[in-house]
């Protein structure tokens, strides 16, 4: 009984770490997205909620270049869906980016993310990782985290200005080495690899992809690495 009480202490221990260090990170984070959004008139937001994780038991992370909606900062403090307020905000709360996709739909009395498994571009995703073992790993939501190298909002990723991925990203890789997944994706690879390879002192990142070479599949190189000593691999956007 006593090695039964001493794992649930370790377990209750491990999710009260995890959830200082991610309200440490968001309350971070916030600060540099709420400037940068002012600055450019960008809204931010992220995907997977990040308050429901309570353990290091994700098996993947997901990560895009960024959310790809488009919409705007000013717009998005005056937005009730997104503020869950009557009145207009200074700026973004730090939950915000802890609550994930949650613009709530009125007409549906939920938030986006719970429809995520309606998005054409997650559907594309539970095909692809359908390949992956016996059971889809993405019908389990605590088994993974589906985010963005940046969480700013243009409609392309080429909208975004040569200063801001070196800035946001470290946010990123931080979250990262919060959540330690066994394995990150990063969809568009190479443009993710090229942004990774291009940090200046940012030694948490290699490029295997030479070492490790895979053949081309439908046209598109898979790309190899590590970060953070985690296996992490490019493919093209889904």
């Amino acid at each position: 009984e006593d090695w039964i009480t001493d794992k649930v202490h370790r377990t209750l221990n491990e999710r009260l770490m995890i959830k200082e260090e991610l309200e440490k990170w968001a309350e971070q984070a916030s600060d540099l997205y709420n400037k940068i959004g002012s600055e450019k008139n960008l809204s931010f937001y992220t995907q997977s909620p990040l308050d429901k994780l309570v353990d290091n038991q994700v098996e993947v992370m997901i990560i895009g270049i960024n959310p790809g909606s488009e919409g705007d900062y000013k717009t998005m403090l005056t937005n009730k869906a997104w503020t869950h307020c009557n009145s207009k905000i200074e700026k973004m709360p730090t939950w915000h980016l802890l609550k994930g996709n949650h613009n709530w739909i009125e007409s549906m009395n939920c938030s986006s993310w719970d429809l995520h498994i309606n998005w054409p571009y997650f559907k594309g995703l539970m095909r692809y990782f359908s390949l992956i073992g016996e059971r889809n790993i993405l019908m389990d939501e605590t088994k993974f985290v589906l985010t963005n190298m940046t969480f700013l909002n243009t409609k392309n990723k080429k909208d975004l200005s040569d200063d801001i991925l070196p800035q946001t990203i470290s946010h990123t890789v931080k979250l990262i080495e919060i959540i330690k997944p066994k394995m990150i994706v990063f969809l568009a690879g190479g443009d993710a690899f090229g942004y990774l390879n291009n940090l200046k002192g940012e030694s948490k990142f290699q490029d295997l992809t030479s070492k490790y070479p895979i053949k081309k599949v439908k046209d598109s190189s898979i790309h190899v690495g590590s970060l953070c000593g985690i296996p992490c691999y490019g493919v093209r956007q889904i």
